[in-house]
């Protein structure tokens, strides 16, 4: 233990009314930087976590939106599979914000989005939607799917926090 440690223990038991109650425990947790499971705090909130994925579903709709405006390199390929791989990587962050158990909540936002624009694709639109079957549309899904993985991965990476010695 430290001397920061000790010293917000000792403060924690000299002005705390009853040092040994929850609310005191919690209070020195959120002072220490830790969560009451001795793991670091979390660094951003769910609300601004909620924002951040509103925010790249727009960006996959933006996506799908202005594809139809591109002229460049590897044109055809764009126009063909970029809406694929846009929806699929706004359907992911749609599909984040279900009630899922958090042990296994990417493994389920993945396989539940998978499943929804693969079926989307195989059963044609799902009647809604008209749908021109491609098999390489299967592979651009998965391929907008594992891009939102690693940006959601990427995103949720906090950098360790500095030790004293």
């Amino acid at each position: 233990m430290g001397f920061q440690d000790l010293t917000i223990s000792a403060y924690f038991a000299i002005f705390s009314e009853r040092p040994d109650t929850n609310h005191s425990r919690r209070l020195e947790c959120a002072v220490r930087g830790k969560s009451m499971l001795n793991k670091p705090a979390e660094t951003g909130s769910r609300d601004t976590k909620k924002v951040l994925d509103v925010l790249l579903v727009l960006l996959g709709i933006a996506v799908l939106i202005l594809k139809k405006h591109y002229s460049g390199p590897l044109e055809e390929i764009i126009h063909s599979y970029a809406g694929n791989v846009s929806v699929s990587f706004a359907v992911f962050f749609i599909t984040k914000q279900l009630p899922i158990y958090p042990k296994c909540k990417r493994l389920m936002t993945v396989c539940l989005t998978l499943a929804v624009v693969e079926l989307f694709e195989l059963l044609d639109g799902f009647g809604v939607m008209t749908n021109v079957y491609d098999p390489i549309d299967l592979a651009a899904n998965a391929a907008g799917i594992l891009l939102a993985l690693a940006v959601d991965t990427a995103l949720s990476i906090r950098p360790q926090p500095e030790t004293m010695t």
